[in-house]
């Protein structure tokens, strides 16, 4: 299995909140994915869920769900808003690959978060990278 993790280097200080600046990023790429997830609005659904509870996230409203695209492009894309901003996946069936975004102003733990999705897509590889969001005239 390929796996690389990329953190914040040093000297990254979170604030309060447990973040740089404003929020922090985790960008997961996976592939090899189970093929009965990647192609379930529930199971992928259920991801969300299990996600946002695992890394101590409060979801506000249901995932927003929908399955569309064109040719190898074709598949999956869920949204799911939470009070400190989104959980969203793009489940490309074509390939068996998903590509993750959690964003947060509130700090969390992206080596769960990225544990977590690995076993629960069944991803045979994975790339993950972890950002500190700012705004451009904040940065030191």
């Amino acid at each position: 299995m390929t796996t690389t993790t990329q953190h914040p280097g040093p000297g990254a200080e979170p604030d309060g909140r447990g973040v740089d600046g404003f929020g922090m990023e985790l960008l997961l790429d996976l592939s090899g994915c189970n093929p009965d997830v990647i192609t379930s609005a529930a199971l992928l659904k259920a991801w969300t869920v299990t996600l946002a509870d695992a890394i101590g996230m409060t979801r506000w409203g249901e995932p927003t769900i929908a399955h569309f695209g064109e040719g190898d492009l074709y598949g999956w894309t869920v949204i799911q808003l939470i009070t400190t901003s989104n959980i969203n996946v793009h489940a490309v069936e074509a390939t068996g690959d998903a590509y993750i975004n959690v964003f947060s102003c509130r700090g969390f733990d992206p080596d769960a978060a990225t544990a977590l999705s690995v076993e629960f897509f069944g991803a045979t590889a994975h790339h993950a990278r972890v950002i500190q969001r700012r705004s451009p005239g904040k940065e030191s």
